[in-house]
């Protein structure tokens, strides 16, 4: 959706809404949900320009100004907001008269006060949601009205140049029961994937987050059936719920987990899971997924008890580790573990030790990021308190604590970029996890690559990946951790069709025929060797397979692996 008009009228005033998402791949729901909650509001035609967080500032000003808006609304978020203040400028200074009206995270706590201060351009600032204050806003622009006292959130410019605040955060009394966003004119159904909400607020007290304390507020089962349906039948597959903990309340993840797997077969949905809290229904229920219909999300954040208290989380790591060991043997669905750098109380070596652990456990991805402090928080209230220093910019991120030093975090972004391009690439997660057995290691790997030039910039592509890992093997005493790493390397050297007899798998070779009792390991069953497909041997340490290629059935991988069937359980690595 490049641009949409909705109830356009000479007698309305035009509201224009700049959507700058991340992506391609889908589209925010602030604008379909306060579009709804202010659908009633007369006097104005609504109009929307969609765009990216990559695109050109001056381009998107020109194209806003082309619609002649009086009302400009975005929603600014950590990856948007330099984009979205800079076109605001833009068009401000060729439409002095068009009123600037920003809400979304950015606003949070002192956020809105504080963009009102640095920014002259903007109008209005709302702290909270949209569908509480915009409706009431809009009524009073259109009357012509000056005061806007009695809406909880907003802040405002007036007429003299005062930024004047209400102070409060918005909070939609009628969320829960309001028509579902597929049902407004600006909702986008074409992207690879749409957010759904079927509850919002969070009773965990993590002080970072902005959802920190916050009021729970809940869909019922049949709006959220209701809601799924619709989507179902605009042909949406993939689902990204919003919800801060679905498995809160439990009852309640185990009704959408059975609700999911019994009625949107053919559906994916991605859900945020606190592995702290698995009781035995919704493990029973997790259990019983079909297979690829779910994507699963495990907050961890650090297995330090002093800087889980010291940030208000459940500090039981060894429930938070059974949790994820849990999920991670469940058969239907892949799960991705989050850890965080620069929190109280946490040492680089802490972070070290987190990262040790998640790999032993052997999560899909391990994703590292910095500690951001986000307005709204209780965390940025207490930054200074707690010995934190961060960028005031976006994105926030912590530079430095009383027990990290900058170069400390840095090193912590480096190790994120390591997990990134070793870890969390099937193609060398077996070989990382057999090396990272051995202690220390993972900070050994970290050393070796950064001697190869690690950077944060662009990643290597994969062969070139292959090479560091095997030159960093190499240089390491022999032993079983080793011997099972360049296995590993080998094998999946072939399973993604490298040069069979180079690199990794230089001890690999020709064959004619497989055994009569090979069993297969991977790919399709059927396949034997005849014209036109080649066969390679490896011969490993514990097990001999064998790889048949066939650009027909798979161009990038091996279409069939095969190993003798006393060994076939130990091949899957």
């Amino acid at each position: 959706m490049d641009s949409m008009d909705y109830m356009d009228s000479m007698d309305n005033m035009r509201l224009l809404w700049l959507a700058v998402n991340a992506s391609f791949a889908h589209s925010s729901l602030a604008l379909p949900l306060a579009h709804l909650a202010a659908r009633d509001c007369a006097g104005w035609s609504w109009h929307a320009v969609d765009a990216r967080a990559t695109d050109d500032a001056g381009e998107l000003a020109v194209r806003v100004n082309a619609t002649a808006p009086d009302l400009l609304c975005a929603t600014l978020y950590l990856f948007n907001r330099q984009l979205v203040l800079d076109v605001i400028q833009r068009v401000k200074a060729m439409r002095p008269q068009c009123r600037i009206a920003v809400g979304g995270p950015e606003c949070s706590g002192r956020g809105a006060a504080e963009l009102l201060a640095r920014f002259p351009q903007i109008d209005f600032a709302l702290d909270g949601e949209a569908e509480a204050a915009l409706p009431r806003m809009l009524d009073l622009i259109h009357a012509g009205a000056g005061d806007f006292q009695g809406i909880t959130g907003l802040a405002w410019r007036s007429a003299a140049g005062q930024a004047i605040a209400n102070g409060g955060k918005a909070l939609s009394a009628d969320w829960s029961t309001a028509p579902a966003p597929a049902v407004s004119p600006f909702f986008d159904s074409s992207k690879a994937f749409v957010q759904v909400e079927t509850a919002r607020g969070c009773l965990q007290g993590c002080s970072y987050c902005t959802s920190c304390h916050s009021a729970m507020r809940y869909k019922s089962l049949d709006a959220v059936r209701d809601e799924l349906t619709q989507l179902h039948e605009r042909g949406v597959r993939d689902v990204r719920l919003l919800d801060r903990t679905f498995n809160t309340p439990p009852t309640r993840g185990v009704d959408l987990l059975r609700l999911f797997r019994e009625h949107f077969t053919d559906m994916r949905f991605h859900l945020e899971i606190h592995p702290q809290l698995l009781g035995p229904a919704i493990r029973d229920e997790l259990q019983l997924a079909s297979p690829g219909q779910l994507h699963v999300e495990a907050g961890i954040q650090t297995l330090k008890p002093a800087a889980l208290r010291a940030v208000g989380r459940l500090d039981q790591p060894e429930r938070a580790l059974d949790g994820l060991a849990f999920l991670c043997n469940c058969p239907g669905f892949d799960t991705h573990a989050d850890l965080l750098a620069g929190l109280p109380e946490q040492g680089y070596n802490d972070v070290l030790q987190d990262v040790a652990q998640l790999v032993a456990i052997g999560p899909a991805e391990i994703q590292l990021e910095t500690l951001k402090m986000l307005h709204g928080t209780p965390m940025r209230e207490q930054a200074a308190a707690a010995g934190l220093r961060f960028s005031p910019e976006t994105p926030y991120d912590v530079i430095a604590t009383n027990t990290m030093c900058a170069n400390d975090l840095y090193r912590c972004r480096k190790l994120s970029r390591l997990l990134d391009i070793t870890y969390n690439h099937p193609a060398l997660q077996g070989a990382f996890r057999a090396t990272a057995s051995t202690p220390g290691a993972i900070a050994d790997i970290l050393a070796f690559m950064e001697r190869q030039g690690l950077s944060l910039g662009p990643a290597p592509d994969l062969k070139k990946r292959f090479a560091l890992f095997l030159a960093f093997l190499l240089d390491q005493p022999a032993g079983q951790p080793r011997q099972r790493a360049l296995d590993a390397l080998a094998y999946n050297w072939l399973l993604w069709a490298f040069p069979p007899g180079d690199g990794p798998a230089k001890n690999a070779r020709p064959a004619n025929e497989l055994p009569p009792d090979a069993q297969c390991v991977h790919g399709d069953p059927s396949c034997r060797p005849q014209a036109g497909r080649r066969l390679w041997r490896l011969p490993a340490s514990a097990n001999t397979y064998w790889f048949l290629y066939d650009r027909a059935i798979a161009p990038n991988r091996a279409a069939a692996v095969f190993v003798a069937p006393r060994q076939a359980l130990e091949a899957k690595q």
